[in-house]
């Protein structure tokens, strides 16, 4: 590794490096239930549309808990919020591995399904607050960096995990991600102590309209952020279903796919905040999502395994500029005092873009019947109008600095 890599680790505080490990054990958790949930649902007997409504109420229902946790971190404190979505969380998922080993209603399953997901995104929403609070602008980026190579290390053991375990019966997989969630609040429990303020604040507003400009810009990234899971997250349910069923990739396959999405990032995460740090954050933010559209036309053209692989790597290098721009983002224009509310509305809204794109991709699968290109350039095409987006909120920015 070399002395700029090397640097890349050093100084981190011990507040960032047990984020680090509670956001990776939890992913890891989350990755083993979450991977192969559409194709359970499947395998119960549901049709592909309804596969895609059932994932995206739950996603949806997750993404408000998480929205109400964040107001609530502020008014209670964190710790006390997240020990209570960890143990909410790891009884869901008990009784799903229970469900799933006796054969039960996949509905019934998918209810409890909704009550462990919000945990592992509420550990990942106050892992980025507590890490964001304690470091200066400067460094702000390279710590979100570590947390998301960390997020990306669970998700690639967590798919590792799923696709050997998913050979013996889907009850494997939910009993991992109860025992993850249950180490996670252990830790949470014994070390977390919740953000220490920043000397961080909210960008400067003029007065009179200006304000309102601001307001506005802040709604615009709002919007583009919803707008933005709603078409990276057909790299999910959509894409699970479309390489199995209709490519005829085999799920220990599929596992593998997200695995190397997740080895791709940890290996590009750091070329990539090298470039961000050069790129104002909505020019990230353009830069990642053009990048996440070429990958979704690739898909369009790939016949097997290894094409889709290389569709893979595209996606992971959109993504890997992407997200720590919109860490950054968020973070900049929140205040000190509010930046748990403000971050765990960026991951309701992710969530609720994840939550869409089941419903999108469901119906893009009903229209587009058999190995078709035209439902990925739809997907691609879209992700070209985030990119639109993107470039009018970075002339927004500078109106307000004007």
């Amino acid at each position: 590794m070399s002395s700029r890599g090397l640097r890349f680790w050093e100084h981190f505080e011990r507040s960032t490096w047990l984020s680090f490990s509670i956001v990776a054990l939890s992913n890891l958790g989350a990755t083993s239930a979450r991977t192969y949930f559409p194709l359970y649902l499947r395998s119960g007997g549901v049709s592909e549309a309804g596969t895609g409504i059932v994932v995206g109420l739950s996603v949806t229902l997750a993404a408000l808990a998480v929205a109400a946790a964040g107001v609530l971190s502020d008014l209670i404190g964190q710790k006390r919020v997240l020990l209570v979505f960890l143990g909410v969380g790891t009884a869901g998922f008990l009784v799903v591995s229970y469900l799933a080993y006796r054969g039960a209603s996949p509905f019934l399953a998918a209810a409890f399904f909704t009550m462990g997901a919000p945990a592992g995104y509420a550990v990942r929403s106050f892992a980025n607050v507590q890490a964001g609070g304690i470091t200066d602008e400067t460094s702000r980026n390279r710590v979100f960096a570590c947390l998301y190579i960390g997020l990306n290390i669970g998700f690639i053991l967590g798919n590792i995990l799923s696709s050997y375990l998913v050979g013996f019966s889907y009850a494997h997989l939910y009993a991992v991600s109860c025992v993850a969630y249950l180490i996670v609040g252990v830790l949470t429990a014994l070390f977390f102590t919740g953000p220490v303020r920043s000397q961080g604040h909210r960008a400067p507003r003029r007065e009179g309209g200006s304000a309102l400009v601001h307001d506005r810009m802040f709604l615009l990234f709002c919007g583009l952020t919803f707008a933005t899971y709603a078409v990276f997250a057909q790299f999910g349910v959509t894409f699970s279903i479309y390489v199995v069923e209709r490519i005829s990739v085999s799920k220990p396959q599929l596992g593998y796919l997200f695995a190397l999405n997740g080895i791709w990032i940890v290996l590009f995460q750091y070329p990539a905040l090298f470039l961000s740090g050069r790129l104002r954050s909505e020019t990230g933010l353009a830069l990642g999502m053009l990048i996440i559209s070429c990958g979704f036309f690739s898909v369009a053209f790939a016949r097997s395994f290894w094409s889709l692989a290389a569709s893979t790597v595209i996606l992971t290098v959109g993504e890997t500029v992407l997200v720590p721009a919109l860490m950054s983002t968020v973070t900049r224009l929140a205040a000190a005092s509010e930046r748990g509310t403000y971050m765990a509305l960026l991951f309701a809204l992710q969530m609720m873009g994840f939550g869409v794109a089941p419903l999108l991709g469901g119906f893009l699968l009903s229209v587009f019947s058999g190995i078709s290109a035209f439902l990925w350039l739809v997907v691609g095409l879209a992700g070209l109008l985030c990119v639109l987006g993107y470039y009018a909120l970075g002339r927004v920015r500078k109106t307000v600095h004007t």
